[in-house]
């Protein structure tokens, strides 16, 4: 008998379809912004046209082959650098998080590294393996970083343009140093087809940020999104409509920006479901955004937001393991959820 969540949810190796819009955020205008409120406020999830941020098809393959060279050193290697749950920063292997504690007996059939924000004088603030530091991987993980923050800061400022918020910076000016962010490189291995049990890349959940950006590999699909409905829909990594040479970012509202708008965004429950047609393992890079470690969980000064009226009693934020309750400041939020993913499995 299967203990996992998607016994739990249902599964399927070849969901239906969600259709989420494709948004190129090159202009900052009121038009633009309107078009990722609305994505947000329907989905909670949407697709960035690649060309219209920093993002070259260069800088994400020298960030995937960084990922790659870590995965690809000896466990007892991985292991000195495991990770620290009071930073969150490091490597974890596979079975070591639950992310849906609820509903999951074993641990999410995955390995990862977190990477924290750099220092102000650019340099990682924790370790890295020679046999990766030694090849510049501290400078390319610095560069990608540097393009989540810009993409981030975007997209923030539509958001505050559409929701006619009088100071434009309300939501960037409350992300800086330090916060929670994180680079994370993660390997899901491809499963054997007789492991029935083996399919739950990552649990459902909700991220616990602000905003997340997913960058992934054609032909590695693995992402599901719940629906206003409860039904399990597949997010494709190249869908109808999409031109260029890298597939679109996915971007989704994390629990931080459903609270500071009384719940209008949606921190919508997504999960990784890992294919049993999958042939090779699925490699991708995550970028947590967060806000400053003691920002307030107040609702931004928005007539938008106003006229949605505050949250019901019953209306929560959020999904997954520490999730229950509201927290008052950003890192108090993501040190309950960090709790609940790792409990004693440090």
């Amino acid at each position: 008998m299967e203990s996992s969540s998607a016994a739990k949810f249902g599964q399927c190796d070849n969901p239906e379809i969600i259709d989420l819009p494709i948004i190129d955020i090159t202009e900052l205008d009121y038009k633009t912004g309107k078009k990722v409120l609305d994505a947000f406020v329907t989905y909670g999830f949407l697709y960035l046209s690649t060309g219209s941020t920093p993002f070259t098809s260069s800088l994400l393959q020298r960030t995937f082959n960084v990922s790659a060279s870590l995965f690809a050193l000896p466990s007892d290697t991985k292991r000195n650098f495991w990770i620290e749950s009071a930073t969150n920063r490091g490597y974890t292997g596979e079975r070591n998080e639950i992310l849906d504690p609820a509903h999951q007996s074993a641990g999410d059939l995955k390995e990862a590294w977190n990477f924290g924000e750099f220092n102000v004088n650019g340099r990682l603030q924790q370790g890295l393996p020679a046999e990766v530091a030694e090849r510049g991987a501290e400078r390319e993980l610095k560069e990608f970083e540097d393009a989540c923050r810009a993409t981030c800061e975007r997209v923030l400022e539509l958001l505050a343009l559409a929701l006619e918020v009088e100071d434009k910076s309300w939501f960037s000016k409350r992300h800086g140093r330090p916060s929670g962010s994180i680079v994370r490189l993660l390997r899901y291995p491809a499963q054997k087809q007789s492991d029935e049990k083996a399919d739950v890349g990552a649990g459902a959940h909700s991220d616990y940020g602000s905003l997340t950006l997913l960058f992934q590999r054609q032909g590695q699909r693995g992402l599901e999104v719940r629906d206003n409905e409860g039904a399990w829909k597949g997010v494709e990594v190249v869908p109808k409509g999409c031109s260029g040479d890298v597939p679109p970012i996915v971007v989704n509202i994390g629990d931080l920006l459903s609270y500071w708008t009384n719940g209008l965004l949606k921190s919508t429950v997504h999960r990784v479901i890992l294919p049993k047609s999958a042939e090779e393992d699925r490699y991708s890079i995550v970028y947590f955004c967060h806000p400053k470690d003691d920002e307030g969980l107040v609702a931004v000064p928005s007539h938008v937001v106003r006229d949605r009226g505050d949250m019901n009693e019953d209306e929560t934020v959020g999904y997954g393991g520490g999730s229950q309750g509201k927290a008052l400041t950003a890192k108090e939020h993501l040190m309950r959820r960090l709790e609940a993913t790792y409990g004693t499995r440090k």
